[in-house]
């Protein structure tokens, strides 16, 4: 229990220390805004466009900015002691385990942003600990736990599942399975494994065959993409995992090779989506996110050598901590201006107003529903944020702050009856926002976002009999 204690107030203590040192405070992280705005999503009834645990998790306090960074920390901060829990099957191996989880700064930089990936991790190394006791039911429950909080969980509840079916545990398969099934419906989603979140995953596995190269790559690249093969967008995405996360990609393998020799195969199981981060998932998020059950792997070699590429290792990865933590901390300068905004806009609307923002990271402040055409007769109703001078008429600035978020409103309101209320995320991935043509920009020439029809304001006419 000592050493239980030790890595909970170390872990603590590592994402408190790696939060102040770089400043790293509000909503932070790759997708901020998918997450949080689908918790509002899923308050309101709406299909969740995201694996909906985390949102609806997020979603227990009026802004879900708040219980999603809790929660987020909370899992960073249990992840060393839960990596030496997982590895005591080992022996000596659980501290070795829960030190080099301790070590890896992408583990604690989790923890300060607004997505499901600590909670993921965390489960996910809950399960390797579970599956090496062969405690098939904690397994398979916490498997079912990884599909409704990360994409990759679907990868390991199927090989879970198989490994149970093996082992001759088919009842407690069966009970899993129904329960993977089943559980969706109370998050948003329908009976069975075809949910409305899985269209994310799909359009990225589309994007090995796609006409268009994903949005994410580099000019030059992205114009030899499109006449590449399978075989070569593959090697594409291989190159990209290596560049953005080659530590990761090493700790795998020596994770790896260490469970093929101690004949440790069930570790595979929470591992197995790392092989996607070389078929779509090429960020370096998607890969380090399974190194505690590789540490777990390597902490129960007992050869000098492995042990020696363990710490090398584990030197590597923490010599990165500075560029990582620098890198994160590009996004925290904007976000008090974008709040001070949002909060401005709450105060001064009222029920059935919407909001409208390329940034939708502003609705994170101020839950309300998107607008999705200005020529919808909300639109009257409308709070849009971009920067002065960026909007055209008839939208006026209504709020400047000397921030680079301006408030903008259509001049008269006609008194049209309230709307019912849309989505909260409009956009995601590659899907564009539907109501901006380009990117409005300070400077530039302004863009014109339209209006409801001036004769027909409310849109009576298309509903008159």
């Amino acid at each position: 229990m000592r050493w239980a204690a030790a890595f909970a107030v170390l872990g603590a203590l590592r994402v408190l220390a790696l939060q102040h040192a770089f400043g790293l405070f509000g909503p932070l992280g790759p997708d901020p805004a998918l997450w949080g705005l689908t918790a509002l999503d899923l308050r309101a009834g709406n299909a969740p466009a995201a694996v909906p645990l985390y949102p609806w998790l997020a979603g227990r306090t009026h802004l879900p900015v708040d219980a999603g960074l809790a929660c987020s920390w909370i899992a960073a901060a249990l992840l060393p002691v839960t990596a030496w829990w997982a590895a005591r099957p080992l022996g000596v191996g659980a501290v070795a385990a829960g030190v080099l989880t301790l070590v890896l700064p992408d583990l604690g930089l989790f923890g300060v942003q607004l997505q499901p990936d600590a909670l993921y991790v965390l489960v996910n190394t809950a399960l390797a600990g579970a599956l090496l006791r062969r405690a098939w039911g904690p397994a398979l429950t916490l498997a079912v736990v990884g599909w409704m909080l990360r994409e990759p969980g679907a990868i390991v509840l199927v090989a879970a599942l198989g490994a149970a079916l093996l082992a001759g545990r088919r009842r407690v398969a069966l009970a899993a399975l129904t329960g993977a099934c089943v559980w969706p419906l109370a998050l948003g989603g329908t009976l069975g494994a075809v949910q409305p979140w899985t269209e994310r995953t799909a359009m990225a596995v589309d994007g090995l065959s796609a006409e268009e190269p994903p949005p994410y790559l580099p000019r030059k690249l992205a114009a030899r993409y499109v006449d590449m093969g399978p075989l070569e967008r593959l090697a594409v995405h291989a190159a990209r995992t290596a560049e953005h996360s080659p530590d990761g990609l090493a700790w795998m393998v020596l994770g790896g090779l260490v469970a093929v020799r101690r004949r440790r195969w069930l570790l595979f199981v929470p591992a197995l989506p790392a092989v996607a981060t070389l078929v779509v998932w090429s960020e370096r998020r998607h890969v380090v996110a399974f190194t505690p059950v590789a540490a777990i792997a390597v902490a129960g070699a007992s050869a000098p050598p492995a042990r020696i590429a363990a710490a090398a290792l584990a030197v590597w990865s923490m010599s990165k901590t500075g560029e990582l933590g620098r890198r994160l901390a590009v996004e925290a300068p904007g976000l008090p201006d974008l709040e001070r905004t949002s909060r401005w806009i709450c105060a001064q609307s009222v029920d059935g107003d919407r909001l409208l923002s390329l940034d939708q990271r502003v609705g994170l402040w101020c839950p309300m529903a998107q607008l999705e055409s200005t020529a919808d007769p909300a639109a009257w109703r409308t709070w849009l944020v971009a920067p002065a001078g960026s909007i055209a008429p008839p939208w006026e600035v209504v709020h400047e702050d000397g921030s680079p978020f301006a408030v903008h409103r259509l001049p008269s309101d006609p008194g049209c009856p309230t709307a019912p209320p849309g989505r909260y995320l409009v956009a995601w991935g590659p899907r564009a926002h539907p109501a901006f043509d380009r990117v409005p920009v300070a400077g530039h020439k302004p863009i014109r976002m339209g209006a409801p029809d001036p004769g027909d304001p409310c849109g009576l006419m298309d509903t008159a009999p």
